[in-house]
């Protein structure tokens, strides 16, 4: 993941509608000759440094000395302990395994240095007003120095377009876009140089590919792949990344080089992509194709920056301006009462928000920003859909901290970012995370990555000696949105001769906060089903009755099972920071690990029904929970939650209602 800058886009939303007007025309799918002198095809303007040029991301203090610290070999990366990789001079070892595959990709990316470019106050200055502006010797030097890192980077790297990207070390080749952005603003900042324009078309001709190169389809030049003999074991990897957020900068620095250098052949390819990207990126309710919410804000700031870039690249434009006006929506949709982003796929715990939309209203926990309308949303198309954001309120009938919050998903098998988390739901009340997800925990490849994405860091079933299907899809077959309850089923065959079908009501405050969730399983055969709660982070739960309770300041969670149908519960069991294998962890960022309480309700059968509650009380208030039926092969549902009550009813077919 990346730091973005502060943006503020309201007053620009409008006219990327206007933008995205107009029809993408390019030439054919064949780049043409190269160009023999640098012709006039638009201005290019440095696209950034993805954030690395903050102070803020130094030490969390916009005053920090990150200019000092570059200057000294100092390196920075979001969730990377800082580390000096120089001997001060600009000489960097490069090779830096502890800094694992998030930290080597943004090292090779060379962002880091973007702080001696862009930065111009020095805000350690001990007198009022408390900074100065660097005198033209010290940016020269800071100029200089970027300049000797990058050349130091070019003289170390010989081969680096050899690198196996399915390695350790493959960021230096995945962030190769990142890096051409980089090298394309140094150009802007000192100037044309020979050695640097030759870095920036080696950079692009890697992203283009060559007619040499095995081709996915015949007809498709972007679909080109390449391999270098020294894989092992050998196999062919796709030049461009095609439409995803790594895809889309590896565009805009091809489109922007093709500006910078006066290279119509590569903006041709660029915009080609960007044409194909903008088809597939985002559905009509604004919900990208990276399943997790964290890179949906992400992907806003890259698409707006890109439809910035082909403005002044040529007047040029794409059909994405509306979806963006609703992606600001799903932004805001996804953020829980405390500001943060529910951890859906690879989603950090922080707030995103985007200025002057109702994503800042959502993230600034109502501070600022225009107020969203919509209690719930249900993002359910064909193509991205697959989410369900429920909450009681945005902070009018109560402060926003106070609101009560959860998530459902479903939709397509896993792809990108996402993790396997179909029919997984999330919880949020009483000021305190109920219910999480496992989180973030980075890209670094093992066992504990793995467990990460697995079915078992959420909070769904799980069916003992079956493997999961990561593409199988996951259906919502019935919402009901009211203010007594909203109720919702989904259903799905992940696991081989089994189907899966679950179905959710949940009441928010001001009504007694509840999650009733009604698991239906089915199969030919005999199977041990797992019905899994992962529990927020300072609930440390323990037995009580057939279920568990876990207190944390004011409110305890009471996990209920109330009644298991057409097969025989098992022993509910408690899992916390376990290791082998890895349950009852979640990870709100990066290279962080955080033991969680895991509740494992189990039952046995071939056609089973589980019936659970989670309900978040006040601390020594009396839970409990009944079904009876009630002649129709259904059962009514009595939750007692203190001196008030929920009522529900669990139909035939399985689903919850009110």
């Amino acid at each position: 993941m990346r730091l973005l800058p502060r943006t503020r886009v309201a007053a620009s939303l409008a006219s990327l509608t206007v933008v995205a007007a107009g029809v993408l025309a390019v030439p054919g799918t064949v780049a043409a000759p190269a160009a023999s002198a640098a012709t006039t095809v638009g201005s290019s303007a440095c696209l950034g440094y993805s954030g690395l040029d903050n102070p803020r991301l130094l030490n969390g203090d916009p005053k920090a000395d990150l200019v000092g610290f570059v200057m000294r070999d100092g390196f920075k990366a979001p969730g990377i302990a800082a580390k000096v990789v120089g001997n001060g001079n600009g000489n960097v070892t490069w090779r830096q395994p502890s800094l694992g595959v998030s930290g080597t990709a943004w090292l090779h990316s060379l962002k880091w240095l973007g702080s001696l470019l862009s930065q111009d106050r020095d805000f350690t200055y001990p007198r009022k007003p408390y900074w100065r502006n660097y005198t033209a010797a010290e940016k020269n030097a800071q100029y200089a120095r970027a300049v000797a890192v990058t050349k130091d980077w070019v003289a170390d790297n010989p081969s680096w377009e050899k690198t196996d990207p399915r390695g350790s070390t493959r960021g230096i080749v995945s962030n190769a876009g990142h890096r051409l952005q980089f090298l394309l603003c140094l150009r802007q900042t000192v100037g044309a140089q020979g050695w640097l324009d030759s870095t920036i078309a080696r950079h692009v001709a890697f992203l283009i590919g060559s007619s040499s190169d095995k081709l996915s389809n015949r007809r498709d030049a972007d679909s080109r792949r390449y391999v270098y003999s020294n894989w092992k074991p050998a196999a062919d990897w796709p030049r461009w990344q095609g439409p995803n957020n790594i895809g889309l900068d590896q565009s805009l620095g091809v489109i922007s080089a093709g500006c910078e250098l006066g290279r119509q052949d590569w903006l041709n390819v660029g915009l080609r992509r960007i044409g194909k990207h903008a088809n597939k990126v985002y559905d009509a309710q604004g919900v990208d194709n990276e399943q997790a919410p964290g890179y949906s804000a992400y992907n806003f700031g890259l698409w707006t920056k890109t439809l910035d870039r082909l403005q002044t690249c040529g007047a040029l434009s794409v059909g994405v301006g509306a979806q963006l006006q609703n992606a600001v929506s799903f932004i805001a949709a996804a953020h829980r009462p405390d500001g943060k982003l529910e951890q859906l796929g690879d989603t950090k715990a922080v707030a995103s928000p985007i200025y002057g939309t109702v994503a800042e209203y959502a993230a600034t926990q109502g501070a600022s920003g225009p107020r969203p309308t919509e209690r719930v949303g249900v993002y359910n198309s064909r193509t991205n859909g697959g989410y369900v954001f429920g909450r009681s309120g945005w902070g009018t009938d109560r402060p926003f901290a106070q609101e009560s919050f959860y998530s459902l998903r479903f939709g397509a098998g896993r792809m990108y970012h996402g993790h396997d988390d179909h029919t997984s739901v999330t919880f949020y009340a009483r000021g305190q995370q109920i219910l999480t997800d496992g989180g973030h925990s980075g890209y670094t490849k093992g066992k504990y990555r793995d467990y990460i994405i697995s079915p078992e860091a959420h909070n769904l079933v799980t069916v003992d000696g079956l493997k999961h299907e990561r593409y199988a899809k996951t259906s919502l077959t019935k919402a009901t949105l009211s203010d007594s309850g909203d109720s919702f089923v989904v259903v799905d065959k992940p696991y081989a001769g089994v189907t899966r079908q679950r179905s959710v009501l949940t009441t928010l405050t001001p009504q007694p906060d509840a999650m009733i969730v009604a698991d239906t399983l089915t199969s030919s055969t005999k199977r041990h089903y797992n019905q899994l709660w992962h529990l927020g982070t300072p609930f440390v739960a323990s037995p009580s009755g057939n279920g568990a309770v876990a207190t944390s300041g004011d409110t305890t969670v009471h996990v209920l099972p109330i009644a298991v149908t057409g097969g025989a519960a098992t022993a509910t069991k408690i899992v916390r920071g376990a290791t082998s294998p890895y349950q009852g962890w979640t990870s709100p960022s990066p290279g962080t690990r955080q033991a969680v309480s895991t509740v494992v309700v189990g039952a046995t059968g071939g056609k089973v029904t589980m019936l659970t509650a989670v309900v978040p009380a006040a601390a020594g208030a009396a839970v409990s929970a009944t079904a009876t039926p009630n002649g129709t092969g259904g059962y009514a549902i009595t939750l007692t939650i203190g001196d008030r009550t929920v009522n529900a009813t669990l139909a035939a077919d399985g689903a919850l209602s009110r």
